[in-house]
């Protein structure tokens, strides 16, 4: 049986999440822009885009306020002390 390994994999597509998730910003705008609104299926593609390009500005905050408090913990971390 054979087991990948997944740094050898990790080169080939060296995408974080947050690059994921502004793909799916990117499918869900161009899903929109491409839709046909006289078919009756357009609701689908519309939820579909509304749900991933959500889903990814929820993850993007997060993203950003953890690296917000990294920061600045780092810095409160590295100032020089007043004693």
């Amino acid at each position: 049986m054979a087991v990948s390994n997944p740094r050898l994999d990790a080169s080939l597509l060296p995408l974080r999440q947050s690059d994921m998730c502004l793909v799916c910003i990117a499918f869900a705008s161009w899903v929109l822009k491409t839709a046909n609104p006289q078919v009756g299926d357009t609701w689908k593609a519309v939820l579909l885009a509304n749900v991933s390009a959500l889903s990814a500005i929820r993850y993007l905050r997060k993203y950003v306020k953890m690296e917000a408090a990294i920061t600045e913990k780092n810095m409160n971390y590295n100032a020089p002390s007043d004693s």
